[in-house]
């Protein structure tokens, strides 16, 4: 079964700060698209470790091996199409030694039960997801 995820966070860099976030689940079991969405706050989370959060709790539904799609920043997409590999070659290592969040180590670790690429382009959920973080944000 295919599966899509479209995650958003309102997260800015440098600095760890509140964010909203929010995703959306989308399967198609039969003719018409079943959905699953969800919203929060994160506290004191830098830009990376927000949508590194949010991608988790996304992956946190799934029950079962599937093909995912996951829509997300250009980061994110880089990091689960190319970096979680050569950091678990490298010893959960960067270039420069440093280690590497358990968090990374536990999504590599949920997404090897499944096929996944990630993607970086724009979606039909991207306003409602950009308009439901934000309100998150400032509740």
């Amino acid at each position: 079964m295919t599966v899509k995820i479209y995650v958003y966070t309102t997260a800015k860099p440098p600095k760890k700060h509140k964010t909203g976030y929010a995703y959306v689940l989308e399967t198609v079991p039969h003719d018409k698209p079943v959905t699953l969405t969800a919203q929060g706050v994160l506290e004191d989370y830098t830009k990376n470790e927000a949508e590194l959060a949010a991608v988790l709790k996304a992956l946190e539904h799934l029950r079962k091996p599937s093909e995912l799609i996951i829509y997300t920043t250009p980061f994110m997409a880089s990091t689960i199409n190319s970096w979680l590999k050569k950091w678990e070659a490298a010893g959960w290592k960067t270039m420069a030694g440093t280690d590497i969040g358990e968090n990374y180590k536990r999504l590599a670790e949920i997404l090897k039960q499944h096929t996944y690429k990630a993607v970086t382009e724009v979606s039909t959920y991207s306003q409602w997801l950009q308009r439901t973080a934000q309100e998150e944000e400032n509740k």
